[in-house]
């Protein structure tokens, strides 16, 4: 949200992209530029809790334990996606398997969207 703000995108269309609210947004980046980068850590609220140790709360009770479900028994999918910049668009591909041949599969599939002279930058 920051770098599309530095880059002049109005905070509706920010939220378009991020799929949240123009509030929320307006809220990320009032928060970085008070803060900076130390706005990224989070800082007790609704969903926080501390484990315990020096500066405690006392009132406060420890944090709930989430267990981690391993088991997918119909299995898992991975989004491939890219953002075009110049026609403000996303593609995705959505695949049931992921191995070293999906990646450059997607990108031959972003090349072809493109005239071969365009140069096309990948950031991962």
């Amino acid at each position: 949200m920051v770098l599309l703000s530095a880059q002049r995108m109005p905070a509706a269309k920010i939220a378009e992209v991020t799929f949240t609210s123009a509030d929320r947004v307006r809220d990320v980046i009032h928060n970085f530029n008070a803060d900076s980068f130390d706005s990224r850590h989070p800082k007790p609220g609704r969903q926080w809790a501390e484990r315990g140790g020096r500066g405690r709360d006392p009132d406060r009770g420890p944090r709930a334990r989430r267990r981690a479900t391993y088991t997918r028994s119909l299995g898992v999918r991975h989004l491939f996606a890219a953002y075009d910049l110049a026609k403000d668009q996303v593609y995705g591909h959505i695949k049931k398997s992921k191995n070293r041949s999906k990646f450059p599969e997607f990108c031959r599939c972003l090349r072809s969207l493109h005239p071969g002279n365009v140069r096309i930058a990948i950031t991962v």
